[in-house]
């Protein structure tokens, strides 16, 4: 998300999460997303989509909580761009891109068909021979030259600095064992199969 750093500015200027701290709350159960995420979302869709509008139902409460500030986000919005000297969206969201992420899913059917070790430990310590080290807790924005598992994806999505590029004629890429994926096409796959068990099938998103 390029403007994720102007909506986090707009964010905290508006208060928005301890106006609205009944619908999102600071705590959300362990391994789902958390409230800052989804109103950074939500603002995304209001305020720089295409379409100028979220894409849910007017009765869902957090499209409600967001919609009862949209006056004041909008103004809001308008003085950060004026204080940043843009003239216009566009060029107030490609402020600070350096600390947008990039988004790296491992393959784990790569075994299935190509000889070697792909496996998620091998590919550890091959980001380490590149120069990479895993840190333990997510932080934002990435440091330069660390890595992390996501916090909602687990071990198969791994979260890089917005300039990596270890990835261009590195073989795991050529071979297919890790797929260059944002996280919001991740996530069908992952809702879908929570709770199945392991001979139950298989989920492919296909959309």
């Amino acid at each position: 998300m390029l403007v994720r750093p102007v909506l986090q500015q707009l964010l905290e200027t508006t208060n928005l999460q301890f106006l609205e701290k009944l619908i999102f709350p600071r705590k959300t159960p362990p391994r789902t997303p958390t409230s800052n995420s989804l109103i950074l979302v939500l603002l995304h869709d209001l305020l720089f989509s295409s379409r100028a509008r979220i894409e849910a139902s007017d009765k869902w409460p957090p499209k409600e909580a967001i919609m009862r500030h949209q006056a004041r986000l909008k103004a809001e919005l308008v003085r950060i761009q004026i204080k940043s000297g843009k003239q216009s969206k566009s060029e107030l969201a490609r402020i600070g891109t350096e600390g947008v992420e990039r988004y790296v899913r491992w393959n784990p059917n790569t075994d299935l068909h190509r000889a070697g070790d792909w496996s998620l430990t091998a590919l550890h310590v091959h980001l380490g021979k590149k120069g990479f080290e895993k840190l333990a807790e997510p932080v934002w924005p990435v440091p330069s030259g660390k890595y992390f598992e996501d916090e909602h994806l687990g071990s198969w999505v791994l979260v890089f600095p917005g300039a990596s590029t270890w990835w261009v004629g590195d073989e795991w890429y050529e071979a297919g064992a890790v797929v260059l994926q944002d996280k919001a096409s991740c996530f069908p796959a992952r809702v879908l199969m929570q709770g199945w068990e392991e001979d139950e099938g298989e989920c492919i998103d296909a959309t």
